[in-house]
């Protein structure tokens, strides 16, 4: 989609898990409305501090507004990792999670071929074991870049490389 996904969280990095439920809306809508008076747009999805995931955040967090949530992938059960988002319920409300794949995080070093092919092989390799992700489109495969890596990327002009070679290379 070609887009840029601005994430709230919780305004102090708050554990939310730990807070009550009042709490963890208050700080959810507190970072929500800082990002929407700063950037122009409230966020649509949240990263949690330190990956402090329970299920009693789904209400809360669905509440808040918020449509998704990106987690560390190390945290989702090996065959839950399919390259889809998972769904969790909880109370009636549900929120989608897109879990974070440090495996895949780029290097200026990586050629975008390369990267792109590390990525085809890792979901084929999930297809070949489950039947039923062969069923779905598209696939999401979620990477998040601390600050050192994203200024090494943008002063190799990787991302340019990189929009080539999926320009020249749609499928």
């Amino acid at each position: 989609k070609q887009q840029i996904e601005v994430l709230g969280g919780a305004y102090y990095d708050a554990i939310l898990p730990l807070l009550y439920p009042a709490d963890r809306n208050g700080q959810i809508d507190l970072l929500s409305t800082e990002l929407r008076q700063n950037l122009g747009k409230r966020p649509r999805g949240i990263a949690l501090y330190q990956d402090s995931w329970d299920s009693s955040l789904v209400n809360s967090i669905q509440s808040s507004g918020i449509e998704y949530i990106v987690l560390d992938g190390s945290i989702i059960k090996p065959e839950d990792k399919k390259f889809l988002p998972l769904v969790m319920t909880e109370m009636g409300k549900s929120i989608e999670i897109f879990p974070y794949h440090d495996e895949f995080n780029p290097e200026p070093d990586i050629s975008p071929r390369d990267f792109a092919l590390d990525i085809i092989k890792a979901i084929e390799k999930i297809e070949k074991k489950d039947k039923y992700v062969q069923l779905q489109p598209d696939r999401v495969v979620t990477i998040c870049l601390d600050h050192k890596t994203m200024a090494r990327l943008i002063e190799s002009k990787w991302f340019e490389s990189f929009a080539k070679y999926l320009k020249a290379n749609p499928d």
